[in-house]
């Protein structure tokens, strides 16, 4: 597919790596990047770059959504929101490096993790995690995470019913929308990586050593 990068071209000094891809029409697109935000005209043979939101850092993932132009960007240490106004650094908790975003349910969620530390002056022991959810677009921001915290990796939402997988084996299945989680038992302690929702009783999860679990809702 060809790439026109019309009058950003000039501007580029180094390679393009596009690590993710939104969509808020059929042919208009948000990616995130490593020189920053792209806004995209995407047609069947070609993509046309319309505009470059540049970043001082690059960014991984991107999160369109439906009811405007809000689009949700993470970078490797910061949060992003841009719409009519331009691009806002969002207050999200510092500690934390956030490394998905989603659409889900008419919620933007979130999924981020820091280090364990025992005392300032000791190796890292393990990782935490955190569940972001926002009803508005970004402007605010609800902490979903379960009590059982984990490495959070991917997570997904059908009219309320949710799942959530991470390390050690870690599911857990939602009905109110995130507001409360309940642990899943499953038959591997291998770490949750990825959630395919094909309907109520397909539900696909993939994780470590080619573990593949199949469950439904009830």
């Amino acid at each position: 597919m060809e790439i026109d990068f019309g009058d950003e071209r000039e501007f580029l000094t180094e390679s393009v790596t596009f690590w993710d891809i939104c969509f808020t029409s059929s042919d208009s697109a948000w990616i995130a990047s490593n020189i920053g935000l792209v806004q995209a005209t995407v047609r069947e043979e070609s993509v046309k770059v319309e505009n470059v939101v540049r970043t001082e850092e690059e960014l991984r993932r991107v999160s369109c959504w439906s009811t405007g132009r809000v689009v949700i960007a993470i970078g490797n240490s910061a949060v992003y929101r841009y719409d009519g106004r331009g691009l806002s650094r969002l207050s999200t908790p510092s500690e934390f490096t956030f490394s998905k975003v989603k659409q889900l349910d008419g919620h933007i969620w979130m999924l981020g993790h820091k280090m364990l530390y025992p005392n300032s002056n000791s190796v890292a022991t393990g990782l935490t995690g955190i569940v972001l959810a926002s009803p508005d677009g970004g402007a605010t921001w609800e902490n979903r995470t379960p009590k059982e915290i984990r490495f959070f990796s991917d997570i997904d939402f059908r009219k309320g019913k949710g799942w959530l997988t991470g390390s050690d084996g870690s599911l857990f299945y939602s009905n109110d929308n995130g507001k409360s989680w309940h642990h899943v038992p499953v038959p591997t302690t291998h770490d949750l990586y990825s959630i395919f929702y094909l309907n109520e009783q397909n539900i696909w999860i993939s994780g470590l050593n080619s573990t593949i679990l199949k469950y439904g809702v009830d």
